[in-house]
């Protein structure tokens, strides 16, 4: 039999060999950083471009820090943090052109939180909404007034998260301030077992600041003008710092905690407090203690020290030790149940990993150590498939919030589209390499429809296409099909057959010779990864965006730039219809939108039927066809119907019309112009006869 010390280090070795196996390695783990970072930055680009202010979003948790597993789930935590807002601790610290308040508390104040006095007028100069109440000053109130226009958005603590969103994604609105509290001095002055951390990463803590978020506690009695105290952002650089078996080591903390440390409440130890617990028990030992033989020793030692904090119902905030993380968060039937379902996992030794069955990490863990056989049918993901998974789906997260974020853009005129190029051309030049990136991928969008705007604009007045619309359209045109596509179309509505074949015919070989990944931005769907997808995992975002194909948008400004059967789309909402649209989500209602691959053959459908090539003609209008029966991927089905539909009045197939614009209306029964294209085609049917 095994002695303790070698099953200890036995298990570790297998258990570290189980988290490399689901992905929990040095490799997943930075990219998810480094596309996480690359989102955050491109978010932050196109809000200030879109809203003229000085907001700045971060990415942060489990996504961000590359702390998670598909199996785990994370949500995505973006904090939206209000740059114009000025929060201080000494009133020489007021500036003129801010909204300023002063942080204060009083003997009724939770540890952690703080209130927020007005300093001045109560006019706002930077367009952040005011909620005040009256005491003996003006306080600020802590509800979610920033940001309005999120309709239908869930409330979660000091988090909105919008309604069926592309990931679950909880929004948190926050103000900054660069001058910690009093309460904090203490850990900057403390001094670990094992010198973490650093002074180095303190100093580096210290100049992100910290921020306030709208939240009180829920032991105050004031809760409705407390605001928490969020070091959010030292708490990333924190992670950052730490090696593959710390962070192994807390994500099995999150897998314990959800199988297991869930009352009849659903209330359950949160991530935060396993990430609380982790980074004492990190201060408090040597750092020989955290390598890969020795994870499981890990594991306990931290289990011990939550088990502590559950008893004692008292977990001390990392950075603010006056703030208790567990105040108020459980009863005492809850702790005393929590505390036994803890206790038989601790003692079991061991063996409680056996039951997890997040990403089958028990059942892993079981073959590992050969206490079960590996089942043939139930083979699970390798190593490789799951990193294939992972690449992609981080890869085309990305492109999904950049043709998201972008719709707001596009709807712009030629003037503030310039603005837009030229501000971009000046942060890219300016900026860091990841800067860099993120305004390249924003430019490519905003170029392509500028272009799309000056042709049109050239089409109304009946002169040729300027030189400076066609650069705009061809704008980095070999990364990806999406970007000319519009000038297949310009090319179209000139009447330019030729040049129009052309582009399309280059276009329709890209798709046949090699998959494309239809990306659409216009509605909150989840990501999803086919698996003929996952030959592209190996491609970085710039590689990868060649074969990127998204929906195509038009706005009513490049009107002259549509094909006349997609004009249509422009005008799908009547009145009655506008109430039942969902806020900003669907703004691309406002436009004509049509998915790519579909829209290339109606396209062709069109230039051969103008050429009189009735072969060429029969097989685009068959390939349409089979793509509105019967790809099940489409984002706007009702269109390619819609589409489809009038082709078919084209060839005076007017029963088959008549379906396809019924078909139209049970995908979407509000904000679809099929009723007025069945209008049209009855009326058509009726002069005829």
């Amino acid at each position: 039999m095994l002695s303790k010390a070698k099953y200890d280090h036995n298990i570790s070795l297998k258990l570290s060999q189980v988290m490399d196996d689901i992905g929990v390695n040095k490799e997943l783990v930075m990219k998810r950083r480094e596309t996480n970072l690359l989102t955050e930055k491109i978010q932050t680009l196109i809000e200030i471009l879109k809203y003229r202010n000085d907001i700045t979003n971060y990415f942060l948790g489990s996504q961000s820090e590359g702390t998670t597993t598909e199996g785990l789930q994370s949500d995505y935590d973006i904090l939206k943090c209000y740059n114009m807002v000025n929060v201080i601790q000494n009133i020489g610290d007021i500036k003129e052109d801010r909204d300023n308040y002063l942080m204060v508390t009083d003997d009724n104040t939770t540890k952690g939180y703080c209130y927020l006095r007005l300093i001045g007028s109560g006019k706002s100069v930077t367009g952040v909404d005011h909620d005040l109440i009256y005491t003996s000053n003006w306080l600020l109130r802590n509800i979610l007034t920033l940001n309005k226009t999120l309709h239908g958005a869930e409330i979660h603590g000091p988090a909105l998260r919008p309604q069926g969103d592309f990931i679950d994604t909880d929004i948190v609105h926050a103000f900054p301030c660069f001058s910690w509290p009093h309460s904090v001095s203490n850990w900057f002055d403390r001094k670990g077992l094992g010198g973490w951390p650093t002074p180095e990463m303190k100093r580096n803590c210290i100049s992100k600041g910290f921020f306030l978020v709208p939240v009180g506690s829920k032991i105050s009695t004031n809760q409705h003008r407390e605001w928490r105290i969020s070091t959010s952002i030292a708490e990333r650089c924190l992670m950052f710092s730490l090696n593959i078996t710390q962070l192994r080591c807390y994500v099995l903390l999150k897998m314990i905690a959800n199988s297991y440390l869930t009352t009849e409440n659903d209330t359950k130890i949160s991530s935060f407090m396993c990430k609380t617990t982790l980074f004492h028990c990190i201060e408090r030992s040597e750092p020989g203690m955290w390598r890969e033989n020795n994870l499981y020793i890990c594991v306990f030692v931290c289990l011990l020290q939550l088990r502590f904090f559950i008893l004692s119902q008292k977990c001390p905030h990392f950075i603010i030790n006056e703030n208790n993380l567990m105040a108020g968060e459980f009863t005492g039937e809850e702790q005393r149940n929590l505390l036994c379902t803890l206790n038989n996992v601790v003692h079991t030794y061991g063996l409680g990993l056996f039951g997890i069955q997040i990403d089958n990490l028990g059942k892993r863990l079981q073959i590992k150590l050969n206490l079960i056989p590996q089942i043939t049918g139930n083979k699970f993901q390798s190593l490789k498939e799951i990193r294939e998974y992972v690449y992609l789906k981080l890869n085309i997260n990305i492109f999904l919030n950049v043709h998201k974020g972008i719709k707001f853009l596009s709807m712009e005129n030629e003037e503030t589209l310039r603005f837009y190029i030229q501000t971009l051309i000046n942060a890219r030049e300016g900026g860091s390499l990841l800067d860099k990136k993120a305004c390249t991928f924003v430019l490519q969008e905003i170029y392509t429809t500028l272009g799309s705007i000056l042709a049109s604009s050239n089409i109304g007045q009946s002169i040729p296409i300027s030189h400076e619309a066609l650069t705009c359209l061809e704008f980095d045109k070999k990364s990806s099909v999406s970007k000319i596509i519009k000038l297949a179309s310009t090319y179209y509505c000139l009447g330019n057959l030729k040049n129009c074949e052309i582009i399309l015919r280059h276009i329709q070989s890209k798709i046949e010779f090699a998959d494309i990944i239809p990306v659409c931005g216009c509605y909150p769907n989840s990501v999803k990864i086919p698996k003929e997808f996952l030959a592209f995992c190996c491609k970085d975002e710039t590689e990868l965006q060649s074969y990127i194909a998204y929906c195509v948008r038009f706005h009513k400004s490049e009107f002259n730039c549509i094909p006349h059967e997609l004009q249509y789309e422009l005008f799908r909402s009547s009145q009655d219809d506008m109430k039942h649209r969902n806020g900003r989500d669907e703004l691309w209602m406002d436009m004509s939108v049509v998915d790519l691959v579909p829209f290339l053959y109606f396209l062709q459908y069109k230039v051969y039927r103008h050429q009189k090539k009735p072969q060429e003609t029969h097989n685009a209008l068959f390939i349409l066809m089979t793509y509105s029966a019967f790809d099940t991927g489409l984002s706007h089905k009702e269109t390619v119907l819609n589409l489809l539909g009038q082709c078919y009045e084209d060839q005076l197939w007017h029963q088959e019309a008549l379906k396809c614009y019924l078909s139209s209306l049970q995908v979407r029964k509000r904000n679809n112009v099929a009723k007025w294209h069945i209008c049209k085609l009855l009326a058509r049917i009726m002069q005829t006869k």
